[in-house]
């Protein structure tokens, strides 16, 4: 199964002459843009000793490639260092592995170049290029970026960008800034390492960090987010808002712009994302480029529905003249290459086919469209689904044809003669014989066996033709009415939308949506919520939905902060009567189970006096009590004299201990006579 557009590593040649491309099996490959065929392929790496001996070969499997930049060495200046660009190339492919090293491929030699170990404790998350491409800059999972020789692979310098991991850095086109991102955005100065701007940047770590050939801002977009942030790096420190945002179907995966260096160009922005769709904006100004319309750039599928990895943009390129773009599609063991000329109109949809040739085919003019390509559907994991489909409409309509026509062959076949009997006497059997039809008709039908099967669900005919019922409408549907009314204000169609309860239906609608129709449907929900209360039962869902989908959009946008905050303050006001209503709950709970537990005693008692009192005659208890009486009379006369017998006890034993005290019948001064004498 090939690999999804957001797991491949792509790069571009600074010339846009070659494209490299990994499917991160440690292999990579490089192609000639203009004849589409591969040029040189890096797959083992090996260490050789001072000797020259190779030491060790760990095999491309053995390699967890992160990143990757591709830079054409321009040596300047001294003579030393125009020797040692000639001795290693002028073109290398730099990656970053998950073990933290940095390896740099000469793409001129085909072989390895340099390899720097241990850059990034916890693996190198991106690297960059300076515009010379002398200098190549990493970032890693440790928060620091190192400063690297293109040439040689020594670490020059390095400093802490960060306290968590980083996941992207570019350089400036001047080569004095760096910027830095994990989910906020950071502009370091090269010279002295100090931190320039901060920006708040995004919820999830950045997947994409380019500079705008001027330098003057930064583009960004980060991982699930289905926009691309435009920031502006001079200004005050405290302006850290956004100045545009671009928003697309799918999260962009890699960026490009062009036009931003040149007065008078018009400024371009391509994204591509990762259902393999490459969206493009242009606008005179930057102010103009956040309300353009996006032209979309899709591969044409080889079969109808059909979602493949054949049939996806993998990454986009303008090229010198700004008014084209270099697109790549196809799959990552055979890209194809196609260059599109941009038209002026806005939000076109143009679509490319495949290339059979793999050479850059000549322009195409946006809007205008190729001829089909016959190709084979072959069934897949994408689309075997589609096979699987009922069509109900088509199969009862085939079925009532067949049954009319197995009809009318069954009375042409009576109006023949019958053929002639056998010698025997034996007759053959007819076809229009009546027990013969019954087992025709009783014959198990094909979608039988598939509700059988499970592969269908056995619904009404009539419901799934939508005949005379009402059909549950789905997130798509829904999707295009609420962006209808959100277009055209159209109050009633927003009610109608809102009126929808389904958890499931709100949160597809919602994903569904631009993230400028989600804010504006945000602020509607506010304002309805603010002017009647009662009604957040039916709005939250709808509120919550929107801040879930599409928080980054509306965190970064500073329009939308005095709508969060007339949302803080609905939510302030219920909190403040939510925690006397709760105290006040729980006191008359506690009232009403002391309620229940004095009825359950009630209860209690009148079961027990029902069990003891037994009335069968008037004479009975009456004797009870005097039999009762005369035990309790005879019990205390007993205790009398047990308590005389206890008093005479004692006295007795008192004159026992007179009588025996002196051990012979002699009182106490006859025998204490006897002891003097």
């Amino acid at each position: 199964m090939a690999p999804a557009v957001e797991d491949l590593l792509t790069t571009f040649h600074p010339s846009g002459d070659a494209f490299a491309i990994t499917a991160g099996d440690g292999r990579i490959k490089t192609w000639d843009v203009r004849n589409g065929e591969m040029r040189t392929e890096f797959t083992d790496i090996k260490t050789t000793s001072i000797s020259g001996a190779d030491i060790a070969s760990n095999g491309h499997l053995a390699m967890d490639y992160t990143c990757m930049a591709w830079a054409s060495l321009v040596t300047h200046g001294s003579a030393k260092k125009k020797k040692k660009g000639s001795k290693g190339g002028t073109s290398v492919v730099v990656l970053g592995t998950g073990s933290g090293d940095v390896v740099a491929w000469d793409t001129t030699l085909g072989e390895l170049k340099w390899r720097t170990s241990d850059c990034h404790s916890g693996g190198v998350k991106a690297v960059a290029f300076n515009k010379t491409g002398l200098r190549v800059y990493s970032a890693g999972h440790d928060g620091n970026v190192c400063e690297l020789d293109s040439l040689t692979g020594q670490n020059l310098s390095k400093f802490r960008a960060a306290k968590i991991p980083l996941s992207c850095v570019a350089v400036s086109p001047d080569g004095g800034t760096v910027a830095a991102a994990s989910a906020e955005l950071k502009l370091f100065d090269l010279s002295s390492k100090k931190r320039l701007r901060k920006f708040p940047g995004h919820p999830a770590p950045v997947k994409a960090l380019l500079f705008t050939p001027d330098g003057k801002y930064v583009l960004s977009c980060a991982v699930g987010e289905r926009h691309v942030a435009m920031w502006q790096c001079e200004g005050s420190k405290a302006d850290t808002g956004v100045v545009c945002s671009l928003s697309l179907e799918h999260p962009a995966v890699a960026l490009d712009c062009t036009g931003f260096d040149k007065e008078g160009e018009i400024l371009r922005i391509v994204a591509v994302s990762e259902g393999g769709v490459a969206y493009i904006w242009s606008a005179p100004t930057v102010a103009e480029l956040g309300t353009a319309k996006a032209t979309t750039i899709s591969t044409k599928g080889t079969g109808k529905g059909s979602k493949s990895a054949n049939s996806s943009v993998l990454a986009a390129r303008f090229l010198e003249d700004g008014a084209s773009v270099l697109v790549v599609h196809g799959t990552s063991a055979k890209p194809e290459f196609e260059k599109v000329v941009l038209d002026s109109q806005e939000g076109l949809s143009i679509t490319v086919g495949a290339i059979t040739n793999g050479a850059l085919l000549p322009a195409i003019t946006a809007g205008k469209g190729r001829s089909a390509i016959q190709e084979v559907t072959v069934l897949g994991p994408d689309n075997a689904g589609d096979a699987l489909l009922p069509r109900p409409q088509i199969e009862i309509a085939s079925a009532k044809k067949s049954k009319k026509k197995r009809r009318a062959e069954l009375e042409d076949a009576e109006a023949e003669p019958s053929p002639k009997p056998m010698e025997d006497d034996t007759e053959l059997p007819k076809p229009e014989d009546d027990e013969a039809m019954t087992i025709v008709e009783d014959e198990e039908t094909m979608e039988d066996k598939l509700i059988a099967l499970n592969l269908i669900s056995d619904s009404p005919k009539e419901e799934i033709m939508g005949g005379g019922k009402a059909m549950v409408p789905l997130a798509d549907s829904l999707q295009v009415l609420l962006t209808q009314g959100l277009h055209s204000e159209d109050n009633s169609l927003i009610e109608q939308c809102l009126a929808v309860q389904d958890q499931k239906m709100i949160s597809k609608t919602i994903q569904r949506l631009r993230p400028a129709d989600a804010a504006k449907l945000l602020v509607i929900s506010i304002s309805k919520l603010e002017s009647r209360p009662q009604r957040a039962i039916n709005l939250v869902p709808w509120v919550r939905a929107v801040l879930l989908q599409h928080a980054s959009y509306i965190m970064s946008n500073p329009s939308m902060r005095p709508v969060l905050s007339t949302l803080y303050q609905i939510i302030e006001a219920r909190l403040a009567t939510f925690r006397p209503l709760v105290s006040l709950s729980g006191r008359l709970d506690l009232i009403m189970a002391q309620i229940s537990a004095n009825e359950s005693q009630e209860k209690d008692l009148e079961k027990f006096d029902g069990a003891v009192i037994y009335d069968e005659e008037d004479s009975e208890p009456d004797a009870i009590d005097a039999m009762v009486d005369e035990d309790l009379e005879e019990d205390d006369d007993d205790e009398e004299d047990d308590e005389d017998d206890d008093e005479d006890a004692m006295d007795e034993d008192k004159t026992d201990g007179q009588v025996h005290g002196n051990g012979n019948g002699l009182s106490d001064g006859e025998h204490s006579e006897d002891i003097d004498n």
